[in-house]
């Protein structure tokens, strides 16, 4: 009996964080630009070029365009996505799945990464001020 109390802990334990870091790594394509910050690091030219942008994510690095990020480890964020949009200056109003995670990381190199949102299949990041908005590509 204690053994399947253990196991039931154990699968209840690993259905609450149903965060996978691997469901991350792959191709992924930029779809469109969600919400900007007040104030944007890129010309609209260079956003509109964004737009069918490849982001590869890998164990340790992201890659958009020819830039580069390191990281060590992508955790399951204590913020809520009110506290991601509020940090970001981003429009309060964006509407996201019910089932967004927000994910903490320190991607850093010839670009800096602290926060990916997540859910099922799309992914968001800010890039330069822009909350940009990328799903998976079709392997």
């Amino acid at each position: 009996m204690n053994k399947l109390i253990f196991v039931l802990f154990l699968s209840l334990t690993a259905c609450s964080n149903n965060l996978s870091v691997d469901d991350l790594h792959g191709n992924w394509s930029i779809r469109k630009e969600k919400s900007a910050a007040q104030i944007v690091g890129i010309g609209e030219e260079e956003s509109s070029a964004l737009i069918n942008e490849k982001l590869v994510i890998s164990q340790h690095q992201i890659q958009l365009q020819n830039q580069v990020c390191q990281y060590d480890e992508i955790k399951q964020g204590e913020q809520t996505v009110t506290e991601f949009l509020q940090l970001y200056r981003l429009d309060a109003s964006t509407q996201f799945p019910k089932n967004t995670q927000v994910l903490n990381l320190e991607c850093e190199g010839e670009f800096f990464i602290a926060h990916l949102l997540k859910s099922d299949s799309t992914l968001w990041f800010v890039w330069y001020g822009l909350l940009l908005e990328a799903t998976r590509k079709p392997a």
